[in-house]
């Protein structure tokens, strides 16, 4: 399953995966990653996937195998909707 996990995003990540004061950080950031608007953060011991839209399938892959890398309880999911305020002239 971690196979999943594409190696770049792991030696990114590396540091944060192995510091011992810290569990809250963010493992997958969108574009940067090639994940254009998928976020994937640790909050201890459960990960927030966040997106516009739903998880494609290769999304809930990637989120499954963090998952299991890091041993997390469970994953929860925030759907993101863009608001764009109107400006009066």
């Amino acid at each position: 399953m971690e196979e999943q996990i594409p190696d770049k995003i792991i030696r990114k990540r590396s540091t944060l995966l192995e510091a011992k004061n810290s569990n809250a950080y963010r493992l997958v950031h969108g574009g940067g990653d090639g994940f254009k608007g998928f976020y994937l953060d640790r909050l201890g011991d459960y990960l927030l996937a966040s997106k516009e839209g739903d998880l494609s399938p290769l999304e809930k892959q990637m989120t499954l195998a963090w998952m299991t890398r890091l041993g997390s309880r469970g994953a929860y999911f925030k759907q993101l909707e863009r608001q764009v305020r109107k400006i009066e002239k």
